[in-house]
């Protein structure tokens, strides 16, 4: 029975490709895929960083997290810089609008009754 098994390879001729017929696949060149969400994310840090970034600067940061979460799952896409600017914008502009919420609030609170009589 062992003899059966081992006979060699002339017994598994039908079974082995001929790899010398068979063209090799072209894959053809393909530009890598952009992360929606990072653009996305890069957007709403921008605008964060102009008006009602304590609002809107958490929205950057979240979809800017996601962004870099999806690139690092799928490293052909690409937008990882744009990502990590996301980030960045969102902080800044959550940093920016709070502290000059925190001290024109405070101000007009203060300031104001007093001037007006």
């Amino acid at each position: 029975m062992r003899d059966e098994l081992c006979d060699g390879p002339a017994d598994d001729t039908p079974w082995i490709a001929d790899a010398a017929c068979v063209d090799p696949l072209e894959v053809p060149d393909r530009e890598p895929l952009e992360c929606a969400d990072a653009r996305r994310a890069l957007i709403w840090g921008v605008v964060g960083v102009v008006c009602l970034g304590f609002v809107i600067g958490p929205v950057a940061l979240a979809i800017g997290h996601r962004a870099r979460l999806a690139i690092a799952d799928r490293p052909e896409l690409r937008g990882a810089g744009a990502a990590r600017a996301a980030i960045a914008l969102g902080k800044i502009g959550f940093a920016l609008h709070l502290t000059l919420a925190a001290t024109v609030i405070p101000w007009l609170l203060f300031m104001l009754p007093l001037l007006g009589g």
